[in-house]
């Protein structure tokens, strides 16, 4: 039986993964299923403001950090923003927050077919990419780079690498081995 708790459950994990009924991964059929489970009890406005509201003023300032190194790339329809040390620890930000913050920013810039962010931890430098375009797969895109992670989310290890030869690296792999049949799209 489907008391109100399992289904605020069932409907946390169908909110996280599409961030709000925001991504491609949405179905009709995941619409009625949610629907259904509100009816039955589940607490969206809860499930809204503890996964939503609830950013920590360090993680805020992150975001500060990471908007205001974003830099694009029209021509190829990249863009992207580097982080040092020093900025994760003026605000006292984690990896793992951070990875967040990335996570968040990068999900939400559609008209970016690509976007990264070059991160510095205390003794190297990591890269993250997000992609919407359904064609790609960062994975292969990247392989040089040894890359893990998702079809359209990938990290990736730098080591002590500069982050300027990094992000000039970056764009000509990214134009180099775009997909032929896909025309780079434009902002």
């Amino acid at each position: 039986m489907l008391d109100e708790h399992i289904c605020t459950c069932i409907l946390t994990g169908i909110i996280q993964e599409s961030k709000s009924f925001q991504t491609h991964n949405i179905t009709p059929r995941s619409l009625s299923i949610s629907s259904e489970l509100i009816t039955l009890g589940a607490k969206r406005e809860l499930i809204i403001e503890k996964l939503f509201y609830n950013k920590p003023i360090n993680t805020l300032q992150m975001w500060g950090h990471v908007l205001a190194n974003l830099k694009t790339d029209p021509e190829n329809n990249i863009m992207w923003s580097v982080v040092g040390w020093d900025d994760l620890q003026e605000t006292d930000t984690s990896e793992q927050s951070l990875l967040g913050v990335v996570e968040e920013m990068l999900s939400q810039t559609p008209q970016a077919k690509i976007a990264f962010v070059i991160y510095q931890t205390e003794d190297k430098w990591k890269l993250v990419v997000h992609t919407h375009f359904n064609s790609i797969d960062l994975r292969t895109l990247l392989l040089p780079l040894n890359p893990y992670g998702t079809k359209h989310f990938v990290q990736a290890e730098l080591g002590d690498k500069n982050p300027k030869g990094i992000v000039e690296y970056l764009q000509r792999l990214i134009k180099d081995n775009w997909p032929k049949e896909d025309k780079m799209p434009k902002f």
